[in-house]
């Protein structure tokens, strides 16, 4: 039940916040690792226990597909409309060639667990793991193993083009340019996992830390900026060189100017975030625990449109749960004038007390047994809470 009243509460709060990004219903709680469009309505998402959803009308609705394991799906990547590939957390590489309605498995001749796949085109497509780089030029026939053999526990891999890629360990960057024949690796020095690597062009490059940190080159890796953050940084994707996006921890973050300053987007999000993909420039869905998916379509707004507080900060509401009445007590004096909102689950309005008394009692007797949202408005800001009627 935890689980559920999180997840509600996120869709309530971005709903009726902003509408910035939205809660769609993926229909289970279990965690979802990857996120891939391959157009703006058409996607997929993957995660524990084998799940794969998919969706062909933008998120309003999802159905389930059978991978045929029950292992952890760790990263799904597609190389047109029908074809694309799935790994998991132990040897599997899964591949469909025709939306997903059916998945086969491929030889990985590895025993190693995988965490991401990357293709380049059609034929030629890299994936990684535990001491573990593989490669294949025949669309998944046949993989061949390109490591280090040195332990080393790669989370992903990002290539710029059929000669020039990219994968993570620890705070090292190692780089190809001749298809993965060669390896070279460079130390940032943070101490900090990076778990994330995104080129929105040859030069131009990121790359995120499980701590709160993202890394810049404009060199194509030879040089790299480093600027931290509070959240961690679990995925970035750029829709330009200008405009990116990064999730971690319960935080989406963006930036227009080329990563020089980011602006925070769901503060109110209480669900932990994997992964985030961008179709187009403004239409993105980001996935994570306990089965949310999010999805904006106008580049996820701005926060900075309206001031928020925490609940404590506006106002108080008691009993809670409660039975025939709450109570509703503004906590600044100096608010005179204020709109408050009673929601169901659904965002749909059931209440509108008319007051301008600082203490409010308000009748929920008749409302069934439920969870019930509160939004108050004032010139200090937006406030939400949330209450039980029993």
């Amino acid at each position: 039940m935890k689980n559920f009243i999180f997840l509600i509460t996120c869709f309530f709060s971005l709903n009726i916040a902003n509408a910035q990004w939205t809660y769609l219903n993926s229909g289970t709680f279990n965690t979802f690792l990857s996120v891939y469009f391959t157009d703006a309505n058409t996607g997929y998402v993957v995660g524990s226990y084998g799940e794969i959803k998919k969706t062909t009308d933008g998120g309003i609705n999802w159905a389930s597909q059978n991978s045929g394991t029950s292992n952890t799906l760790e990263s799904i990547f597609f190389t047109d409309a029908n074809t694309g590939y799935v790994v998991n957390a132990c040897d599997t590489i899964l591949k469909t060639t025709n939306g997903g309605t059916n998945w086969t498995i491929q030889y990985s001749g590895t025993e190693c667990c995988l965490s991401s796949v990357y293709f380049i085109n059609t034929n030629i497509g890299y994936v990684v793991g535990t001491d573990t780089i593989l490669k294949t030029t025949n669309g998944g026939i046949d993989w061949t193993a390109q490591y280090f053999g040195t332990g080393y526990d790669f989370p992903l891999v990002y290539f710029t083009d059929s000669n020039t890629g990219y994968v993570v360990y620890g705070d090292t960057i190692f780089k190809t340019t001749d298809g993965g024949i060669d390896w070279y690796g460079q130390i940032l020095g943070t101490g900090i996992d990076l778990s994330s690597v995104y080129f929105p062009d040859v030069n131009i490059g990121y790359v995120g830390g499980g701590t709160g940190t993202i890394s810049k080159t404009t060199d194509g890796g030879t040089n790299w900026t480093i600027s931290q953050f509070t959240p961690p940084i679990y995925s970035v994707y750029f829709t330009d060189i200008n405009t990116g996006y990064a999730v971690g921890g319960t935080s989406i973050i963006k930036t227009t100017n080329g990563g020089i300053s980011w602006v925070t987007q769901d503060s109110l999000i209480t669900n932990k975030l994997w992964s985030i993909h961008f179709p187009v420039a403004d239409t993105g869905y980001a996935v994570g625990s306990s089965g949310i998916i999010l999805k904006t379509t106008n580049g996820g707004g701005n926060w900075v449109e309206e001031k928020k507080k925490e609940n404590s900060e506006i106002f108080k509401l008691y009993p809670n749960p409660a039975n025939t009445e709450i109570t509703i007590e503004i906590k600044d004096l100096q608010i005179t004038n204020y709109e408050l909102r009673i929601y169901n689950l659904s965002g749909q309005e059931l209440l509108k007390p008319q007051t301008t008394n600082h203490k409010l009692n308000i009748d929920v007797s008749n409302l069934p047994s439920g969870i019930y949202f509160i939004k108050v408005v004032s010139g200090n800001g937006v406030s939400v809470g949330k209450f039980v009627k029993e």
